[in-house]
């Protein structure tokens, strides 16, 4: 069978555990599906891959037209991740000047420039469920949908994003729900996770995971909730940083000092021996949603900790039947622990997994199945479409992402704005009832004081 050679595209250049799972997880289902890819990795930075000991390489996208015209591709991918939006984002960057300062990141890129590239090129683009977190502004939502409507399979991983992407006038038949595709963790890495060496199995641990965002005054009740957990069971803590993109070690460190009990900062080498670590635990406690989803996976117990309000974390919850351990705060954190003691529905918890498993199945047998009639339908020669060179249109597109930012900007001073109006007209009543008696109180002083000018006048 030919090899086929992939593009996939995504947040693949950042140390972000979630991210850096889908082209593992990508390429081992279409091996055991009979399918030889050369999985080309590609990110907005470019550079050696983080978390991975064999120095794979993830170029930057801005080459994505040079390499094909170099040897061609097949097909892009794009995702997984929650990467369909306009935002460029603010956060750690391995490969950028700073590596310990926070810089901007133009994710958008990992859909943005495929979508530009298949028009100018033919070649077909597959979503790998990727998530839509965010309304597009109204402002750029049709050069959104003109730019979502290239693609040939648009597959997204929760109801909101596909609510998202109705909102902007894409067909509901055009749009593919599947689950999370690392929600197939257990049935595609199982091999892969024990090439670390440990001997992680032969403890008692829960592990515990945040990043730089936690509030500080949600640090003491949280190590509270934990020690006091850990001294009932005996349980140490081991502090992972999943995503230090997000300053994760910054957190950690700072939540260890405050914690009472055994405690243990690992510094994983690899993606690998973080799966090791989590499947390995007797509980997980954390905000990472792919934290929580390699735990659910493997059979441990999860805890969501979301105090970022993730929506994908309380849809996947809800969608498992498990929402009595999510929460949002400390104290929510304290409540769902002893709700898991009392928790006998683990049956049905396994139910809910595997029919969410099998629909990942069938996103990879779709997939399989369209790279295949692709190669088979194929001229061997595709001409450029009438979009011009992708690079010219990516200086458009970065128009279109401020233009974006320039609208959520203003929306949210119109809405402070609206806030005010509503404040100001809640309180005229109040206010005007205190200038009639500020003005009553003015004439009473000014009566007072002529009075006490006659007095005066009589007496001299």
């Amino acid at each position: 069978m030919h090899k086929f050679r992939i593009a996939i595209c995504g947040t693949f250049d950042i140390e972000n555990y979630g991210d850096l799972i889908f082209p593992e997880l990508f390429d081992m289902a279409m091996h055991l599906r009979g399918v030889d890819c050369e999985l080309v990795r590609f990110g907005p930075v470019g550079g050696r891959q983080p978390l991975n000991e064999a120095d794979g390489e993830v170029y930057k996208l801005s080459r994505l037209e040079a390499m094909h015209n170099e040897c061609k591709f097949d097909a892009i991918v794009v995702g997984g991740g929650a990467l369909i939006h306009f935002n460029t984002l603010f956060q750690y960057v391995p490969q950028s000047d700073r590596s310990d300062s926070l810089s901007d990141y133009a994710i958008y890129e990992t859909w943005v420039i495929p979508a530009l590239f298949s028009k100018a090129f033919g070649v077909p683009v597959y979503w790998n469920a990727p998530d839509v977190p965010y309304c597009f502004e109204s402002a750029v939502s049709k050069i959104a949908a003109k730019l979502i409507e290239v693609s040939d399979y648009i597959c997204v991983r929760n109801a909101s994003s596909k609510s998202n992407l109705l909102a902007i006038g894409l067909p509901e038949e055009r749009i593919v729900l599947c689950p999370d595709t690392a929600l197939s963790i257990s049935r595609y890495m199982g091999s892969l996770r024990n090439r670390d060496k440990n001997d992680w199995e032969r403890q008692h641990y829960i592990v515990v995971h945040l990043n730089r965002h936690l509030k500080d005054e949600e640090y003491h009740v949280f190590a509270d909730v934990l020690s006091q957990y850990c001294f009932l069971t005996g349980y140490s803590v081991v502090l992972l940083p999943l995503a230090n993109t997000h300053g994760d070690i910054e957190g950690l460190l700072k939540l260890q000092t405050l914690l009472n009990g055994p405690s243990i900062m690992v510094y994983p080498k690899s993606i690998f021996e973080m799966m090791d670590i989590i499947s390995k635990a007797r509980l997980y406690v954390g905000v990472s949603f792919h934290g929580a989803i390699t735990a659910l996976a493997y059979g441990v117990k999860a805890i969501a900790y979301n105090y970022m309000r993730y929506a994908k974390t309380r849809d996947l919850y809800e969608d498992l039947g498990i929402s009595e351990l999510y929460s949002e705060n400390a104290e929510q954190v304290r409540v769902s622990l002893t709700r898991m003691l009392l928790r006998e529905q683990e049956e049905d918890l396994r139910v809910r997994l595997a029919q969410l498993q099998q629909q990942i199945e069938r996103h990879f047998d779709f997939i399989r199945d369209q790279l295949i009639a692709s190669r088979q339908s194929a001229t061997g020669t595709v001409k450029r479409g009438d979009l011009g060179k992708v690079e010219f249109a990516s200086v458009m597109i970065d128009s279109v992402v401020k233009l974006s930012a320039n609208a959520s900007s203003m929306r949210f001073e119109m809405d402070h704005a609206l806030e005010k109006t509503k404040w100001l007209e809640s309180n005229a009543s109040s206010m005007r009832f205190e200038m009639d008696h500020i003005l009553e109180k003015t004439k009473w002083l000014e009566s007072q004081v002529v009075q006490l000018s006659l007095l005066r006048a009589s007496d001299g």
